[in-house]
């Protein structure tokens, strides 16, 4: 069968959640014609010799430049700017040649980002894969607004948002979520669409617990830095948390590890004791030396790959409700949850103090991963997907 994969991000290196969870999809699609129209800037990673091994076509544009006098237009149309800020009529015409001479029968668009590639296609079977669930996560905004005309900015794009997601989620054939509370939070909008819960997974013989290389004041979070829960959770932590912290243990230090930092994070690794990476083409080796890992998230939606890592590798974790949801865990059995400022700190400063109470979590954490969150897992869940639309049900697993 022929797949028409499109995804605002070249899969591979995989250097991000949102990369992995991708190449999750991609592995269980093995043996199928699969055809790549993605996007990369000059700045972010590629690797095109990986691809082509993958894919029998590659495509990649560079993403439009978005000025300001159209972010400010747009603020006046039903359509938010999430829904252009990927789309080129150059990309929309290739899409269309591919779907008709390469008779493609697939096409499947990683994040809202790509639906409005969807538009005017027929023939082949549609599928989104929301890595979030896009007015959720603008919703979660809300109360972190400085003021009121912020607090009703953020409603009004989170409404336009819900109405562009749902009416996306209706034009489709199959909608992929990644946890069973987004299936359900979508499903509720459209009960007559198929919504399924496909959890995002982690490669659990590529990241394993590497022993003695912990250092004991060393804290690590890793994610894409210029997304704004990321963002916004390291603004978070260093501002609120990480001085509580050291006004007990003042030597911790704290590593920021992700592509793309925004100009704010840059300047909070001018800060004594944090260091922020930028892009690194490994995150192992920098979980590896951390004695704790903290997602101190306060929007967003999905589940957070950051988390199921940083567990594969036998790294404790400590996160918010938000952080962790969607994720089978269980406070204080392989994660330790936390949303004040007060308990987030006595959290850390716990794992950190407490090499019994580090070891309990890390091995609850990597228990957990290996038991519901493993490639191989998720692997056969999408290969029955496959199956029950008709794609080849002879395809070896794996890429």
């Amino acid at each position: 069968m022929n797949v028409l994969f499109m995804a605002p991000f070249p899969p591979l290196p995989e250097s991000s959640g949102s990369r992995m969870r991708a190449m999750t999809v991609l592995h269980s699609l093995a043996g199928h014609n699969l055809f790549l129209v993605a996007f990369c800037g000059v700045e972010e990673s590629m690797d095109p010799a990986a691809l082509r091994k993958i894919f029998a076509e590659v495509h990649v544009f560079s993403p439009p430049k978005i000025g300001l006098g159209r972010v400010f237009i747009n603020h006046f149309s039903f359509k938010p700017l999430l829904a252009k800020r990927f789309f080129l009529k150059a990309v929309r015409k290739k899409i269309r040649q591919l779907v008709r001479e390469r008779h493609i029968d697939l096409v499947i668009a990683e994040t809202l980002l790509m639906a409005e590639y969807f538009r005017g296609l027929t023939g082949p079977r549609l599928i989104l894969d929301e890595h979030n669930l896009e007015y959720i996560r603008a919703a979660r905004r809300i109360p972190t607004a400085c003021n009121g005309f912020k607090k009703f900015y953020y409603y009004l794009i989170m409404q336009r948002l819900r109405y562009h997601e749902l009416k996306v989620v209706n034009a489709v054939d199959i909608c992929l979520t990644c946890s069973a509370e987004d299936a359900a939070t979508i499903g509720r909008w459209c009960p007559d669409k198929r919504i399924m819960d496909v959890p995002n997974s982690i490669d659990t013989s590529y990241f394993q617990p590497v022993a003695g290389r912990q250092d004991p004041r060393r804290i690590v979070f890793t994610g894409t830095m210029w997304y704004e829960p990321n963002v916004d959770a390291m603004r978070f932590f260093c501002r609120k948390i990480l001085p509580v912290i050291r006004q007990k243990l003042a030597d911790v230090a704290l590593i920021i590890v992700g592509d793309k930092p925004t100009a704010e994070v840059f300047d909070l690794g001018r800060e004594s004791g944090i260091t922020v990476t930028g892009f690194v083409p490994d995150i192992r080796p920098f979980l590896a030396e951390a004695s704790v890992f903290v997602a101190p998230l306060r929007m967003g939606s999905g589940t957070r790959l950051k988390i199921l890592g940083a567990m594969a590798m036998g790294v404790p974790v400590v996160s918010t409700s938000i952080g962790a949801e969607g994720i089978c865990v269980q406070n204080g059995m392989n994660i330790s949850i936390a949303d004040t400022v007060p308990d987030f700190a006595d959290s850390v400063l716990r794992i950190l103090c407490d090499p019994v109470w580090q070891k309990k979590l890390a091995a609850g954490g990597r228990k957990l991963v290996l038991e519901k969150y493993s490639s191989q897992i998720i692997d056969r869940q999408l290969h029955r997907l496959w199956r029950e639309i008709g794609l080849n049900e002879e395809v070896p697993c794996g890429i």
